[in-house]
């Protein structure tokens, strides 16, 4: 049992060090879907393949009754939803624009006293324009994104003044990039 909670610390507090702190950022998969496109995968070579995915997990897809490892997808849409392949995990882009935003959720089946508990953690990403680098998102990468345009820059600057942050904000700076 000790064990068990050791092990949920370790990764929950690693989780955060990794993509430093944790906002509430909004969008959704379904309003950042590739528009007019119905089931596909795009493969690491460039290849599409179109058709109907049967299963998608962690480890990779089957579409047509082909299964495609992880490593070998770049991107795919299911289920109204789009999602791209970071350090060999699928995450699932929420807003669409020249400031691609990403998340991965991590299901935390059980909390501290050992029971059940469907508590979740939700890393975010961040990608400018649609074939740029995907980053870990925090508030010094997305700044570093939009500085060339000063309205998202007024929104970064006024959450770094808050001493409440209000993610909000965040939002607005990539709207603000976005419009």
């Amino acid at each position: 049992m000790y064990k068990a909670i050791l092990y949920i610390l370790i990764v929950s507090l690693s989780g955060c060090a990794v993509a430093g702190t944790l906002p509430r950022l909004s969008g959704t998969a379904e309003s950042a879907i590739v528009e007019n496109k119905a089931d596909f995968i795009e493969l690491t070579d460039g290849t599409l393949v179109t058709g109907s995915i049967s299963e998608s997990t962690g480890k990779g897809i089957t579409i047509n009754g082909n299964r495609y490892d992880v490593k070998k997808v770049k991107s795919f849409q299911y289920k109204s939803a789009y999602q791209t392949t970071f350090k060999n995990r699928f995450i699932t882009r929420i807003v669409n624009g020249k400031i691609n935003l990403y998340n991965w959720k991590i299901d935390h089946g059980y909390n501290m006293s050992g029971g059940y508990n469907a508590g979740t953690v939700t890393h975010y990403y961040l990608q400018k324009g649609a074939d740029g680098k995907i980053e870990y998102f925090d508030v010094k990468t997305l700044e570093r994104m939009v500085m060339d345009n000063a309205k998202a820059l007024d929104w970064i600057s006024q959450y770094k003044s808050l001493k409440k942050k209000n993610d909000a904000y965040l939002d607005n700076a990539i709207q603000a990039y976005n419009n």
